[in-house]
This record gives structure tokens, C-alpha cells and sequence, in this order.
């Protein structure tokens, strides 16, 4: 998100500074890693489905200003029961948006995707504009274009203090101090700690620990993109679990856990060695649905999600601070949306009225 931000607001002619508290390339956040899911029949509410047409807008625009494949559509599953939320509320956004979809029982789900096996009652939709994104190759083009256009960037140069004066905000680092008329948050897990540390509000974003987990198939040809696309499973008690194709051979095939216990953790001392116990729990759920993959484990590794209560979005200026605009609180499905966030945050910065209903992403409700 950050270097979203930094690269539309350095298109539109502004001067940016931005700290990045890590090396350039780093593991510590949400953004790593080589896959991220896109779909628009979006369950997790159909108010994101407008963003939703904006951002495949402006991903397509990405693959052909990069040359790079950033965006590939490979279609998408979507699996559960046909009365819990991810079916229900998928049917639902494709309905009101005229969304492509198709609703597949069991014995067609294993007919066209042959190593997936649904459980008794299950059902899945199919969102054939579904697609994969890279992050790492967009946050590497991202920053090189935003650094083409003039904008400075900080790496490894963690912010230590931010000083409200008049007229904008005093960021200090270890390089010194700047002082900005508008200061944009778009920190992840570490957000919290700098609106609390420096501005005494307690906003109820929560740094949580997910793992992820790669598999060798039995055989590579049922794992490609085509047979085997990006995968949402909803079991009947609420747990939520994805995984993605083979995209690079020598990668393996990627599972991670969405939903997770309550509590959160400091993102500064994270454990972050993964569990043989947390191992098991994915290769047992593997093993029942997807019976070729679920023994061939790979490797596993955490990463970092921010919760908020109702996981809906954080987009907007920070309560008794309006030079202050808070990015954050992806809540684990983030991710795609990062171009239009790019826009969206620079259109605050100018003051500009949002083309989308943002009431959903409000801090204040934090």
C-alpha cells in the first residue's frame, strides 16, 4: 500500500518522502511472497465491488506499463455450504453486479478441477475473472517507477517520533527530521503503535500471526493454474483456508489459514517459527479435500495480518487530526485492493470528494 501511495502521489506531481522501516526487499509484513488472490463476487461485502472494477482497471494498466505479468486470470473457487457466508455472499455480490459465475456441485468441481474433493453438502463457485497477483514484482515496479518520478524513499530508516505543529506534522527517523503537510500512515502491523505512541488514540487495530505452508504435489499437471486455480474453502464452523496453483515449479503449491484465534501479537517480537502442530492442522484439512497434495510438506512461514473488529478496511483521517490519513487494517483480503488505494488515499491528500462509498472504512468507527 505504502508504495502505491508514494507512486500515485509522485504521478500527480507531488513532493514524497517515504520511510520504510526495513530493507528494500523484506518478509517482516503482509506484502511478501509471489501470490495474492483477485475476484470481484466478494463476500466479505458487495459495497467493495465497485473498487473491485476499478482496481481490475488498474491492474491491467500495471501488466502494460511494467511488461510484466502482474495480474494473471486463471479463474477462481469459491467452496462451502450453500448457507454459510462465503457461498451466500458470493451468489449475492455476483447477482447485484452481474458478476460472471457458475455454482458447481461436487461431482463437476472434481470432473474439471480432478484434485479437489468436496465434502458431502458442499458446493463451489466458480469466478472464471478470478485471478493471481504477484506482489513482490508490483512492489519492486512500484517503488523504481515512484523513485523515476522524483519521489525519495527511506529504506531502513524506522520513524521514531511524529510532532503535530501548525500547518502539518514533524516526522522524525534517524535520518533527522521533515516536516510534511500531510502525512499518510500505511505502516501494516505497526500502525497502531505510532497513532498510539504519538498521538494518544487507541484505534482497535489488531497485529495478528498467520502461517503459511507449501506442498510438492504427487502430480504437477493437476496443480497448474488452469486445473487448479485459487482456491476459498469455508468449513461449516467458520474456518476459512486458501490456497493457490503450482505457479513456479520449485515453489510448491501454497495453503494458509485466513481465519485464526483472537489475540493479537507485537509485530517487533513476533514468534515467528511455525508449529509442528500448526503444520498438522493444515495437512489434516489437505488430506480430506485435496488427497494428492496433503503429505508433501514443503516448508511454512508466518506472516502478519491487522484485524479490525468488523475486518473491514481503515481508509481515511485520523479522528482530531485531519492532516493525518490512516492506511490500513487490510484485514488479511487487502491486498488486491492496492491500486485503487494508491488513488483513493492521494484523492484525501487534495483534498478531493471520494467517488466511492468509504462510510464502511472510517477510522472514527475504530
Amino acid at each position: 500500500m505504502g508504495a502505491a501511495i508514494t507512486l500515485e502521489l509522485s504521478r500527480r506531481g507531488h513532493k514524497v518522502t517515504t520511510f520504510e522501516k526495513f530493507p528494500s526487499f523484506h518478509d517482516r509484513g503482509s506484502s511478501h511472497g509471489h501470490s495474492r488472490m483477485i475476484r470481484k463476487a466478494y463476500f466479505e461485502g458487495d459495497f467493495y465491488v465497485p473498487l473491485l472494477e476499478r482496481c481490475y482497471d488498474l491492474w491491467q494498466d500495471l501488466n502494460e506499463r511494467s511488461g510484466q505479468q502482474l495480474f494473471q486470470k486463471t479463474g477462481g473457487l469459491f467452496i462451502g455450504t450453500e448457507d454459510r457466508q462465503l457461498v451466500v455472499q458470493s451468489l449475492a455480490s455476483a447477482k447485484r453486479y452481474d458478476i460472471e459465475i457458475e455454482l458447481l456441485e461436487a461431482d463437476e468441481v472434481a470432473r474439471r478441477f480432478p484434485a479437489l474433493r468436496l465434502p458431502t453438502g458442499y458446493v463451489a463457485v466458480y469466478e472464471s475473472g478470478a485471478g493471481i497477483l504477484d506482489p513482490e514484482k508490483t512492489w519492486n515496479y512500484m517503488v523504481n517507477e515512484a523513485l523515476a518520478l522524483g519521489a525519495d524513499i527511506k529504506f531502513d530508516c524506522g520513524v521514531s517520533t511524529l510532532n503535530i505543529e501548525a500547518g502539518g506534522v514533524r516526522v522524525v527517523s534517524k535520518e533527522g527530521e521533515i516536516f510534511c503537510e500531510h502525512l499518510v500512515l500505511s505502516a501494516g502491523p505497526w500502525n497502531r503503535k505510532y497513532i498510539s505512541d504519538n498521538l494518544g488514540l487507541d484505534l482497535d487495530l489488531v497485529p495478528s500471526r498467520r502461517t503459511l505452508h507449501w506442498f510438492a504435489p504427487e502430480n504437477n499437471s493437476h496443480f497448474q493454474p488452469e486445473v487448479f486455480p485459487p482456491n476459498v474453502w469455508e468449513e461449516r464452523n467458520g474456518d476459512i483456508f486458501y490456497g493457490f496453483p503450482l505457479i513456479e515449479a520449485d515453489e510448491g503449491v501454497k495453503y494458509g489459514f485466513h481465519t485464526a484465534p483472537l489475540g493479537g501479537v507485537d509485530p517487533d517480537n513476533m514468534n515467528r517459527e511455525v508449529r509442528e502442530d500448526e503444520i498438522r492442522e493444515i495437512m489434516d484439512k489437505l488430506q480430506k479435500r485435496i488427497p494428492s497434495l496433503g503429505q508433501g510438506h514443503l516448508r511454512s512461514k508466518c506472516c502478519l495480518y491487522t484485524m479490525t473488529p468488523d475486518h473491514h478496511f481503515a481508509i481515511g483521517a485520523l479522528p482530531g487530526h485531519p492532516s493525518i490519513i490512516l492506511a490500513g487494517g487490510f484485514s488479511g483480503h487487502g491486498y488486491k485492493f492496492t491500486p485503487v488505494v494508491g488513488e483513493i488515499v492521494a484523492d484525501m491528500v487534495e483534498d478531493r470528494s471520494p467517488i466511492y462509498d468509504l462510510s464502511h472504512f472510517d477510522p472514527a468507527r475504530l
